[in-house]
Formats: C-alpha cells, sequence, structure tokens
C-alpha cells in the first residue's frame, strides 16, 4: 500500500541519518534572501558544498601544493596514510554535512578531504610560524584577506576533528592544531586573548571563531547591564516628546503563561534626544558584543562595516540560527544585531554613533549602512530572553523615571500658575526650567 511504503521510506531515511549530526548546514533562504555573496566562497572551496565550482578551480594548485608540503615534511609517512585516516573517518564526516555530498563517490570524497584539510592545516602553520615569500600564494596581494574571507563561512567549513588527525600525523608535539586555530584568529582580532578557553565540545573553524568572538574575561556570565561607575544622573534634562519606546509582545519560556510586553529601545537619535549618552566602548580583551547602559550612559564596542565584517556578521547569525544549543548561549550576535536595527532606522542614527566612534563604514553612505545593519535582523529567531533584555529593560525604566519625573514638574507648576496668578506663575515656571536645563 502507498501508505506503507511512504512509512517505510522515511523510515529507511531516518536510520541512514540521524539530523542532529549534520554540524555543517547550508544556510536556508530565509536567512539568505538573495544575499547569496555573504554565504558563498570567492576564491576557495572548503568540503562538499561548493567543491567543484568553476569559478574556484583557479586556487586548486595552490591547494595542491600544500599538500605536497605536507607530504615532504613527513616523507616517511606516505600519501596512503593519510588516505588511510580519512578513509576510516569517512562516513563521520559525511554525516557531518547535509545529503548535498551523497552523489560524490569515496574515492572523489577521499581525496577532496586530504586536499582541502591539507592546506588548511599547511595554510595555518604557514601563518602561525609567519613564512612569507616562499610560496607563489604569497605573491598575491591581497589573497591572506581573500582566504579569511572563505574559511570562515559556514557552508566552507570542514570538520575539526579530521583536521586535528592530519594535523597529527605531524608529530609537531606540544604544539598542537589549537594552538594554531587560536594563533590564526588571534592575528585576525588585532589583540591575543591569552585567556580564552575554546568549548569543550566544537564542531568546526567558524564554531571555534565564535566562542572565541564571544569570549569576554572580565564580564560575569549573562551580564551585559553595567550596575557600577559614578556617572552623574542626567534624569534632570527635558525628556523628548518621543522618549517612550514601543512594546513588543514576546513569550518568555513555556513556563510563562501568556505573552508578556517587552520594552523595545528606540532609535539612537531618540534617545540621544531624550539625553542618553553614547560612547565608545573599549572592547580590548573582551567581546565585541559587550553593551552596557549605566545612569543614562550607553557604551558600545566599535563596530567596522566592510566587506569582511558583512560576511561575518552574517555567517555567525546563520550558525546560531542553525545551532542546536543555541537556547542555551549566554550571549549571541543575533541578539547583537537585533539590538542594533532597533538603534539604527536612519542614516541620522549611524551618523551620530559614527561621530562617538562606535560605527566606522565603508558602504558609500549611511544610508547603505542604515539598509544593512536593518536588513541582518530579518528571518532571524531572537529569543526573548536574550542578554541584552536586561539592558532594554534598564533602558526603559530610565525613560519612565525622567517622563514620571517631569510630570510631576510640570503638575506642580501648573497649580502654582492657578496660585500666584497666570503672568506670575509662568515667569516663575521659565526661570526654573531655564536653570534645570542649563545644568
Amino acid at each position: 500500500m502507498p501508505g506503507e511504503s511512504w512509512k517505510s521510506s522515511i523510515t529507511t531515511h531516518l536510520k541512514r541519518r540521524d539530523s542532529s549530526t549534520v554540524t555543517i548546514c547550508k544556510v536556508p533562504e530565509r536567512l539568505r534572501r538573495g544575499k547569496t555573496d555573504a554565504y558563498e566562497p570567492r576564491i576557495i572551496s572548503l568540503g562538499p558544498y561548493h567543491h567543484g565550482k568553476p569559478n574556484l578551480q583557479a586556487m586548486e594548485k595552490y591547494k595542491r601544493s600544500f599538500l605536497e608540503v605536507i607530504l615532504s615534511f613527513r616523507p616517511q609517512i606516505p600519501r596512503k596514510r593519510y588516505i588511510k585516516v580519512i578513509k576510516k573517518e569517512e562516513e563521520k564526516i559525511r554525516t557531518c554535512y547535509t545529503d548535498a555530498n551523497a552523489d560524490i563517490d569515496s574515492e572523489k570524497f577521499v581525496e577532496m578531504i586530504l586536499i582541502d584539510a591539507c592546506f588548511l592545516v599547511g595554510y595555518l602553520l604557514h601563518i602561525y610560524y609567519d613564512v612569507r615569500g616562499v610560496l607563489e600564494l604569497d605573491s598575491i596581494v591581497g589573497m591572506d584577506d581573500l582566504i579569511r574571507y572563505d574559511i570562515l563561512l559556514l557552508e566552507n567549513q570542514l570538520p575539526f576533528f579530521i583536521l586535528i588527525k592530519i594535523f597529527d600525523l605531524l608529530e609537531l608535539t606540544p604544539l598542537s592544531f589549537m594552538d594554531l586555530a587560536i594563533k590564526y584568529l588571534n592575528c585576525w582580532e588585532g589583540e591575543k586573548k591569552v585567556d580564552f578557553q575554546p568549548p569543550e565540545s566544537f564542531h568546526h573553524l567558524l564554531h571555534l571563531s565564535h566562542s572565541h568572538c564571544l569570549f569576554t574575561p572580565q564580564v560575569g556570565k549573562g551580564s551585559l547591564v553595567s550596575t557600577h561607575g559614578k556617572e552623574p544622573d542626567p534624569i534632570d534634562q527635558p525628556p523628548s516628546a518621543s522618549v517612550l519606546p514601543a512594546a513588543v509582545t514576546v513569550t518568555i519560556s513555556e513556563e510563562e503563561s501568556g505573552p508578556i510586553h517587552r520594552p523595545q529601545p528606540p532609535s539612537a537619535t531618540v534617545l540621544h534626544e531624550a539625553g542618553v549618552k553614547f560612547e565608545k566602548k573599549e572592547a580590548k580583551g573582551s567581546s565585541s558584543l559587550d553593551v552596557t547602559f549605566n545612569n543614562g550612559k550607553m557604551m558600545i564596542p566599535p563596530l567596522v562595516i566592510d566587506t569582511f565584517n558583512m560576511s561575518r556578521l552574517r555567517n555567525l547569525v546563520a550558525f546560531e540560527q542553525l545551532y542546536p544549543n543555541f537556547n542555551e548561549l549566554d550571549k549571541s550576535f543575533t541578539a547583537y544585531v537585533e539590538f542594533m536595527d532597533f538603534i539604527v532606522n536612519t542614516p541620522e542614527d549611524v551618523a551620530l554613533l559614527h561621530k562617538e566612534g562606535i560605527i566606522c563604514h565603508f558602504l558609500g553612505s549611511d544610508q547603505n549602512a542604515a539598509d544593512f545593519l536593518n536588513d541582518l535582523n530579518k528571518g532571524v529567531y531572537v529569543k526573548s530572553d536574550h542578554y541584552l533584555a536586561p539592558l532594554y529593560n534598564a533602558v526603559y525604566d530610565y525613560q519612565q523615571k525622567r517622563i514620571n519625573k517631569w510630570q510631576a514638574i510640570l503638575h506642580f507648576h501648573l497649580n502654582l500658575i492657578d496660585e500666584l496668578g497666570k503672568e506670575k506663575g509662568l515667569l516663575c515656571l521659565f526661570l526654573i526650567l531655564e536653570l534645570v536645563t542649563s545644568r
């Protein structure tokens, strides 16, 4: 019967593949939305998703040159030994990807992984030992930037465990492949995160980069709202007419009964008019996501928007969206891009944050920068109780406090006008307002 055949087909498929083993995913259309360039390699393919594409063939000879370097480095270890290691792990490697690799036969698949893995191991060794001017690749201007762009794409990852196995054949102890990877990430971050401890379980280089980006030694777990410091309270500044934020309906958790209203921060210009001061937060040794708000001052680490970082942000968000343990993350790029979407709505918002040293972009216009930040958050699931939710509440409480205070002042002076008479009462009110606003 058709029903039984359909059930049998599903059962066979589930036995063949456990979806939880897929750790290197294809970016779904809800996130792509036509932004193909941000998720696909420009010069080099790693793994099966973009293997064999005509526009990536020029790099194949350079990948093979790293394979030859690896083989010649330990000539006593023949090529077939590397093949044997990969062949033994072939099924496990295949299950890291979706069914897109099913049409590649075993021999070609093993050869592909051998070349790609040896390239990545060799290239990171090249960077670690700072060997320049030796290979033909070194003479190509901007090549390191192009490679960095491609090896941190979600669809261009190799399982970390097979990279470790290939590296271990080189017998470079006490150096480990993890040392190479962290050194590489430190180089591109511009500083060394000496206390960075990789997660116990991670799947690929982008996963490691994600943890590296989020690492913050100074900030406590899940704490992004500053509760210290001796900043003057600017509560006495008169409120803007547009100071009160909108509220969005969300559900905190399955345990909560019914939706609640979570305050949504207004734009940077509206907050600025309401008396909030923006300041660049130096992110040295910490995460670029560590936003704080305290007594009317919002401190945001600097954000550079260029071709690489546009792709980087999109791929980190895509990784989180497809990561099975997403809801367990203390901090996330997903929450960060939601926050930036909220506070940047217009070119004026970008200009304000640029003036304070928070945003630096190379997109031609502030409008283009605003469009990019607004687009990042589309098609993305954001959990309601994320790490910036306390900051949203703190901003809302700050605004409410100021509004309530000024309502009380206005009510008092309206009564004063009635008691002293219109002319004297208004004069007294204007004098008090001038004194307060000039502070």
